[in-house]
């Protein structure tokens, strides 16, 4: 039996705040207004189950899975880091701490830095032109309101799909997802736009060369990028 619950990814960074999606989404394991991380951790392993949470470009998603029989109490939880996540201090620097020393990692690999770059000469400033999970700079940026408020924002019942599956009938999942959500009050203020828009790479433009040095790396990383088709394309 699986859940999945998804809102928002990565496209709707702020420009100077790369890889808030992503925290936020790994923050809301994290703790809630009534269970502590460890708490969480433990009564999804009681029921035999995992969770996880984490963030793509269109999406933020958290996944339980647990045996069909364990499907409410499971639930319960789900809905609870979903609606009810407190972003605690000490959870957001334990996790910031984390995506740095990944960083410093990832950014002395010539393939990963080659990624990198070259999304950012076809995207520009645009949704997807920054690093998913942010930057060292753009990380040291975040604050805990502005994790907050990307929440408070884009996690809201108009903005949300769940899906199930497994041993379940349907009518019994809907009932268990109204017990769930069902009480989830739609904000009056409008989902905001979707990410931000800047100057992207145009077909026309001249072709570019760009070289990073790194004596050090020991190989070699080349990428080759275009503009792709644009998803309103009737084609």
């Amino acid at each position: 039996y699986t859940t999945l619950f998804r809102s928002n990814g990565g496209e709707v960074d702020p420009a100077d705040l790369s890889g808030l999606a992503e925290l936020t989404a790994s923050l809301l394991t994290k703790g809630t207004k009534t269970r502590t991380a460890p708490e969480i951790a433990q009564q999804i392993e009681a029921l035999g189950g995992t969770i996880e949470s984490g963030a793509g470009w269109d999406a933020s998603r958290v996944f339980v899975n647990v045996m069909s029989g364990k499907i409410d109490s499971a639930m319960g939880i789900l809905a609870d880091v979903v609606r009810n996540p407190v972003f605690q201090e000490e959870e957001i620097e334990r996790l910031r701490q984390q995506y740095l020393d990944n960083l410093s990692v990832t950014f002395g690999q010539p393939g990963s830095l080659a990624n990198f770059v070259a999304a950012r000469i076809v995207f520009g400033d645009a949704a997807y032109g920054h690093p998913l999970a942010g930057t060292p700079e753009s990380l040291a940026r975040i604050k805990q309101a502005d994790i907050a408020g990307l929440h408070a924002k884009y996690y809201r019942p108009d903005n949300a799909v769940l899906v199930i599956g497994g041993s379940i009938k349907a009518a019994d999942a809907f009932k268990i997802a109204e017990r769930a959500f069902g009480d989830w009050a739609k904000p009056a203020a409008p989902i905001p736009a979707r990410g931000q828009v800047g100057k992207m790479a145009s077909p026309d433009d001249k072709q570019r060369v760009v070289v990073i040095d790194m004596p050090a790396a020991g190989q070699a990383a080349v990428v080759l990028a275009r503009v792709g088709i644009s998803r309103t394309d009737p084609d």
